[in-house]
C-alpha cells in the first residue's frame, strides 16, 4: 500500500476489496488511521455475484495482456494495460444478451 500512496500523493484513494478478515487486522486499521482519510476501503458484500464478473475480466486481462509480457518499465506495462483496456472497451465490452425464450426455441428445434 505504501507504493500506491507514493504513486498517487495528495489524492484520496478508494480501494475495493472482498471481506477477508486479513483486510481488517489491527495493523491494517492502524495504517488506515495514519492515512487521515486519504485512503478508504470499501468492502464488497459477502455474497456478491457481480464479483464473479470482475474476476472474469481480470482473467481476460491477465491472459490476453499481462501474462508473459516483457516490458522494460512500469510505465511501459501501464501503457500496455491501458491500451488493452481501450481495445477491450471498444470491441468487446457489451452486455450479455441472455434470453430464456431463445433457449426454449433452440430446444423446440432439437425436439422437432
Amino acid at each position: 500500500m505504501k507504493k500506491v500512496r507514493e504513486r498517487y500523493p495528495g489524492k484520496k484513494l478508494t480501494i475495493i476489496m472482498d471481506n477477508l478478515q486479513s483486510h481488517k487486522t489491527p495493523a491494517v486499521l492502524e495504517w488506515l488511521q495514519q492515512e487521515n482519510g486519504e485512503v478508504e476501503f470499501v468492502f464488497t458484500p459477502k455474497h456478491a455475484s457481480w464479483l464473479n464478473q470482475i474476476e472474469l475480466w481480470f482473467k481476460e486481462l491477465n491472459q490476453k495482456c499481462v501474462n508473459r509480457a516483457s516490458t522494460k518499465s512500469l510505465e511501459e506495462m501501464e501503457n500496455r494495460v491501458m491500451d488493452w483496456i481501450d481495445t477491450y472497451n471498444k470491441y468487446f465490452a457489451h452486455p450479455y444478451d441472455c434470453k430464456y425464450d431463445g433457449i426454449l426455441k433452440k430446444h423446440e428445434r432439437l425436439a422437432a
